[in-house]
């Protein structure tokens, strides 16, 4: 049994749900050529959800008592530097009617000291610890593009740890290119990024990273 709050829970829970991608269709793999700090443009391979979430999902997710990222500490957080909070602003300010609450914003991510520490002593209580508290005390709904960490075992009973509908496809390119990315992504409905996409926003990114050092010389 699962122990939720004061709660036992005797069935099996996705910590992604109701935002699951299982439940919406096989993802979107989505290749495209990004030209960023690198001599030549490299192929990337965005992954994005069977199809857009819909107004009432957004909506939704707003009303949620919490939301985890289980990649991004809370470090990252702080400096902004995690999707979960850019979805969470960007939705704050669009949708209509607004919101009436913002669900709290959690880092479930698990640190590379207890994963090497556990991975030694096959002793992964710490780590089971901080999911433990994350989906089952408070609650909170996973927003990642992949489910279960790599290379960890299964750290909660009867827990899936599912790939969200509210995943960040762009996780693969630089935090700057990354958040561009995502924000265009946002703006557009949440649909798939063309290559034309991509290009602009590459090109306004260096843009505006031209007219800093002009700024600054």
């Amino acid at each position: 049994m699962t122990k939720v709050g004061t709660k036992m829970c005797k069935k099996p829970f996705n910590n992604a749900a109701p935002f699951a991608t299982t439940s919406f269709g096989p993802r979107k793999l989505i290749k495209c050529r990004v030209h960023y700090h690198t001599r030549h443009p490299r192929e990337v391979t965005f992954t994005y959800p069977n199809k857009p979430p819909t107004a009432q999902q957004l909506h939704a997710l707003m009303a949620l008592r919490a939301v985890a990222c289980g990649s991004c500490s809370w470090e990252c957080m702080a400096n902004n530097e995690c999707h979960v909070g850019w979805l969470l602003a960007f939705l704050e300010r669009v949708l209509d009617p607004k919101p009436r609450s913002r669900p709290a914003q959690l880092s479930s991510a698990i640190s590379t000291d207890i994963i090497k520490r556990a991975a030694k002593t096959g002793d992964w209580s710490d780590a089971a610890r901080v999911h433990q508290w994350a989906y089952v005390e408070r609650g909170a709904t996973l927003l990642m593009r992949k489910g279960h960490p790599r290379g960890l075992p299964k750290l909660i009973p009867h827990m899936t740890s599912g790939a969200s509908i509210f995943g960040n496809p762009f996780t693969s390119v630089p935090i700057n290119l990354n958040w561009a990315l995502f924000h265009r992504y946002m703006e557009g409905a949440f649909k798939p990024l063309t290559q034309t996409d991509v290009d602009l926003v590459v090109a306004e990114l260096k843009a505006e990273e031209m007219a800093a050092v002009i700024r600054d010389e």
